[in-house]
């Protein structure tokens, strides 16, 4: 341990460790977690490992660990992400995303239908307006 100090606001004691590692590659938090648990007497529902990085060129990691009074300040206080790498959460299923594109119909499409041909009316309303500044063809001459 290199820091340990207590915040009795949040309900816990912040600790600073480094862990050395000269023969095994940077430990995993699964097994920082079972020999804290041997170390501090304390169970492992009641700490967290919020971080954990290996130093640059050298057989050793750091981390900072909080151990919580109880279980309910941990839960209160700890985002959920965190408590999911601790193994003190499951992970929520996904859901799919609004734009995702649908699941394949399990029937096909029928086939397009013929379409009735359009009454002159209705071709007259949706033709195009004029261009600006063109002479209107249906205008009467004075």
């Amino acid at each position: 341990m290199i820091e340990e100090k207590a915040n009795v606001l949040m309900e816990r004691k912040e600790i600073k460790v480094e862990i050395l590692h000269p023969s095994a590659a940077s430990p995993k938090r699964d097994e920082v977690r079972k020999e804290l648990t041997t170390k501090l007497g304390i169970p492992k529902e009641r700490f967290v490992i919020e971080w954990l990085r290996a130093v640059y060129g050298a057989p050793r990691s750091r981390g900072l660990i909080y151990v919580y009074d109880t279980e309910k300040a941990l839960k209160k206080t700890t985002r959920f992400h965190i408590r999911v790498r601790n193994g003190l959460a499951e992970k929520k299923a996904a859901k799919p995303a609004a734009g995702a594109a649908a699941p394949a119909p399990a029937e096909p499409a029928p086939a397009a239908e013929k379409k009735a041909p359009k009454s002159e009316a209705k071709k007259e309303a949706e033709a195009p307006a004029p261009a600006k500044g063109a002479p209107a063809a249906d205008k009467k001459k004075e």
